[in-house]
């Protein structure tokens, strides 16, 4: 056999390797499609399932999960089904993960007090950047504390049902409390009203995760 010859035979050898290491691959990730999408219909069917009781357990094996995509999927399925157990345990699985976060304010009013003498508060508030800290959540009773920005001054929240609350404290500016909804798109919606002196001023609040 001439080199010529050879050469062929060696690059349709490297050639067939390549093709077939491919085509391995490909399978492994068929493979790993089809176990993952079962996977997650094993957690849909669980929380779908018509007993209260097999829904909670695959729930709270979901919250034991590090799974992010799983856990996203079934904290939003959760929420959206009409089983207040099943509902309360998703919101408090969901707010435990809330180490920090911003809110978007819209439509700050004047609702408590002068109104000129509010005004500055009214400022205050829509110009300020809603950043908030969570920590020391407690799954038992859903309670915790949070912090305005980087201030370390913290004070107790609890989430009961699909409801958040919370208050913080803003030196040299006013004490708020915060009360947001979690919606089925892990969406918070609700409102922060904030005291100044003997002012008040209200605001809308939301935040969307996805």
């Amino acid at each position: 056999m001439n080199r010529v010859a050879r050469r062929g035979l060696v690059s349709l050898g490297a050639v067939a390797m390549v093709l077939g290491t491919m085509a391995l691959t490909s399978a492994g990730a068929g493979a790993d499609t089809v176990d993952r999408r079962a996977q997650i219909e094993k957690v849909r069917d669980g929380l779908n399932d018509p007993d209260p009781l097999v829904r909670l357990i695959t729930l709270e094996d979901v919250a034991a999960s590090k799974d992010t995509l799983v856990r996203s999927l079934a904290l939003r399925q959760a929420i959206g089904i009409a089983d207040p157990d099943l509902q309360a345990m998703a919101a408090r699985i969901f707010v435990s993960g809330l180490s920090s976060f911003s809110l978007d304010l819209a439509d700050g009013k004047v609702t408590g007090g002068d109104p000129e003498r509010a005004k500055e508060l009214l400022t205050a508030l829509s110009q300020a950047t809603l950043n908030f800290s969570f920590k020391e959540f407690s799954p038992a009773d859903g309670t915790f504390q949070a912090s305005f920005q980087d201030l370390n001054r913290w004070m107790s929240g609890q989430v009961v049902g699909l409801t958040i609350t919370y208050k913080t404290f803003w030196p040299n500016f006013a004490n708020c409390q915060t009360s947001l909804r979690i919606g089925e798109a892990l969406d918070l919606a609700g409102t922060i009203v904030c005291q100044g002196g003997d002012q008040y001023v209200t605001a809308n609040v939301s935040r969307k995760f996805y």
